[in-house]
């Protein structure tokens, strides 16, 4: 795992999965919220993204998300916030 990938946990035995983009130094960006208006993009720790499930990553290149770009997006997010 490197700074800048898309990352997943897969959630209740694979029925969903949740998504971030891996910042190093053991965070991770991600949207989080039960409703439009509790949601919100935030960095965590991995530990608590992970929420006891095992990280995957996935290769956006193809797709053209690749860092540095995503990780700015991300962060501009949170800044806006």
């Amino acid at each position: 795992m490197a700074r800048g990938d898309h990352i997943f946990v897969r959630r209740f035995g694979g029925v969903y999965s949740h998504h971030g983009i891996d910042c190093g130094a053991g965070k991770v960006i991600h949207y989080t919220g039960y409703t439009p208006l509790q949601s919100e993009v935030r960095e965590t720790s991995i530990e608590k993204f992970m929420n006891g499930g095992e990280v995957e990553t996935r290769d956006d290149q193809a797709n053209g998300f690749v860092f540095p770009d995503t990780w700015m997006e991300s962060l501009a997010c949170i800044s806006a916030k």
